[in-house]
């Protein structure tokens, strides 16, 4: 009871009664059912062993938390940077795709022209005063072209068709055609037959009238914009492309868009490798951190094993220590008079002799009133042995025995 207030009232701590009973068990050391200054001492080191044990795993959780954090932190830094690269790698992919998937009409058809040029590799080519030549067949305003007639010439140089030749079909029925399509033909005229034929044959290399239809008007934009405004053009020529400044324009479109190609394909390379390589690193990093988790895992399971080992060997011990204590102090309760001489033993040869002298005396007075039921038993012995009655009153009332 008065361990408990002391905790409640004194320390200001609240604790079940079977948990401060059983902290007092543990001080307790010789179970006498006080706590006296050594045990007391006991335990205060107990105590004081503990808060710095608990210290110090503190200190070692609040490391491994640490530990943890930056591990995650540095997780978390790797993954950003992967989905960073992958991002970078997708939107330069995306680029190239879009690029590649342009009409490009303009290129097209300067890829085909630079083809026919002269040069040290095509030595049968054609002088660029020629190309001009070719597009410059037939025109209403020489040097010039509207829209249908640019359609026309763009799809001849795409399907690689001359312009003479394509002139040719259109004056006469192609006989592969259904007898509808030849009489269908025949009703138009040569210039109608020309821009249906050309319709035709840009189905067949897959590309949209609609996109020449936009080629067109972005390069005359762009020419009406160079333009001297001193000089502006007439009514005529302010729907018309000239020719020769146009080829030049489209030619100059083919290794424009084959570099930007080349550009955005290396950009989209370096990007996708960089992905790949970041990827590689934060699988590692991830494959470390488990890997390490793990270890960690293992030895604090390890430890804890052994710590609860030697916890059971220190209360093997103490309880050990507890039974000694006790059994020392129960016999020091024993009077000194009623201890077994050394080396004497009975008639029996098991039994203990008694002392030599059993006159009753002040100092026997008071250790016998003060005698527990075991005083009786041995008093039941005595008599067993010379034949004299001892009772369990005081010796000081009982005859004194005349032993041999």
């Amino acid at each position: 009871m008065e361990f408990r207030q002391g905790v409640r009232d004194d320390l200001g701590l609240s604790f079940e009664n079977k948990d401060l009973d059983e902290w007092f068990d543990r001080f307790d050391v010789d179970a006498g059912g006080t706590i006296d200054e050594a045990e007391l001492k006991s335990a205060l080191k107990l105590l004081q062993d503990k808060a710095t044990e608990d210290e110090r795993l503190r200190e070692e959780l609040s490391s491994q938390l640490k530990s943890v954090a930056d591990k995650i932190s540095r997780l978390e830094d790797m993954s950003s940077a992967m989905i960073g690269a992958q991002q970078a790698a997708l939107d330069s992919a995306t680029k190239l795709s879009e690029h590649r998937a342009l009409p490009a009409i303009d290129a097209k058809i300067g890829e085909k022209l630079n083809a026919k040029l002269k040069s040290d590799l095509n030595e049968k080519g054609m002088e660029l005063e020629d190309l001009h030549a070719s597009w410059n067949v037939a025109k209403k305003v020489p040097g010039w072209m509207d829209k249908a007639e640019f359609m026309k010439a763009a799809t001849a140089t795409l399907t690689e068709v001359t312009l003479k030749r394509q002139k040719a079909e259109a004056s006469k029925a192609a006989p592969s055609r259904t007898a509808e399509e030849r009489d269908k033909m025949q009703q138009m005229s040569t210039d109608e037959r020309e821009t249906y034929q050309a319709r035709e044959a840009l189905k067949a290399v897959s590309i949209n009238e609609e996109d020449v239809s936009v080629l067109f008007d972005t390069i005359l934009a762009h020419a009406m914009a160079l333009d001297d405004d001193s000089k502006p053009r007439d009514e005529q020529h302010a729907v018309l492309l000239e020719i020769e400044p146009t080829l030049k324009l489209m030619m100059a479109a083919d290794p424009a868009r084959k570099s930007t190609d080349a550009s955005l394909f290396q950009v989209a390379s370096r990007l996708r490798d960089a992905a790949l390589e970041q990827q590689a690193i934060t699988k590692q990093g991830m494959a470390e951190f488990e890997a390490a988790e793990k270890a960690e895992a293992s030895a604090v399971r390890l430890k804890a094993e052994e710590k609860a080992k030697a916890a059971e060997e220190v209360k093997k011990e103490a309880a050990a220590a507890k039974r000694s204590a006790a059994v020392t102090k129960k016999d020091a309760k024993v009077p000194a008079w009623m201890k077994p001489a050394e080396g004497e033993q009975s008639a029996a040869g098991t039994e203990e002799s008694p002392p030599a002298s059993r006159t009753p005396t002040a100092a026997t007075e008071g250790s016998v009133d003060v005698a527990t039921d075991a005083n009786d038993a041995f008093l039941s012995k005595l008599s067993n042995v010379d034949g004299n009655v001892y009772n369990s009153s005081p010796l000081a009332a009982a005859p004194a025995p005349a032993l041999q």
